[in-house]
């Protein structure tokens, strides 16, 4: 074969290279922008998804503190209860917006995160009474008890709660619905003053 037969096949042959090698990439990228416009949509559901999921745990999680601390921070006082403990027995209640008022700013004090608008607080009622208990304590001389006194005056509380959350993105609406309602219902007796006395 002559070396210039040769020479052009070569050249005919690295042509022939440069166009598949182009048309290859050219492909290619096409093939690459399908793949990415099917993956991005995905990918932008998922990251909304962790947004909304994060939201809504976190948005959770502020209300449960909050509800934990309000209902045991309120006291006698905060409701104005003044009772000296001296007479058994001795009932005060409080009911409606004297008690809820009271849990909303406890919870609101406590849990930043909480939205004002989407926290109900409903058949909030605060009832405060004494009990005595008797019993005997060793006295000036031994073998002579004498009578003492305990009184302690209970609060016994409950309330309904209900917060609503709401996703931040459509997304989060389509996965976990538009309003997401957490419920709680408090009812706790807890001693809000003592006093022990010797006769």
């Amino acid at each position: 074969m002559p070396a210039d037969t040769l020479g052009n096949q070569k050249v005919y042959e690295e042509e022939a290279m440069l166009k598949l090698i182009k048309w290859k990439c050219q492909s290619d990228s096409g093939q690459a922008l399908i793949e990415f416009a099917l993956t991005v949509w995905l990918l932008i559901m998922i990251t909304f998804a962790i947004i909304d999921f994060s939201w809504i745990s976190f948005q959770r999680a502020s209300f449960e503190y909050g509800y934990m601390y309000a209902s045991w921070s309120i006291s006698a006082n905060d409701l104005g209860d003044t009772d000296p403990l001296e007479e058994v027995p001795s009932e005060a209640e409080y009911t409606g917006t004297a008690v809820s008022d009271i849990l909303f700013d406890d919870i609101n004090d406590r849990s930043p995160g909480i939205i004002d608008s989407n926290l109900m607080i409903m058949n909030a009622n605060a009832k405060l009474y004494n009990e005595a208990d008797h019993y005997n304590v060793p006295g000036r001389t031994p073998g002579n008890p004498v009578q003492a006194i305990s009184r302690t005056r209970y609060m016994d509380l409950t309330a309904d709660f209900s917060y609503v959350i709401r996703p931040l993105t459509p997304i989060g609406g389509m996965l976990f619905g538009n309003d997401i309602t957490v419920e709680k219902e408090l009812a706790c007796i807890r001693v809000v003053g003592t006093q022990h006395r010797s006769e």
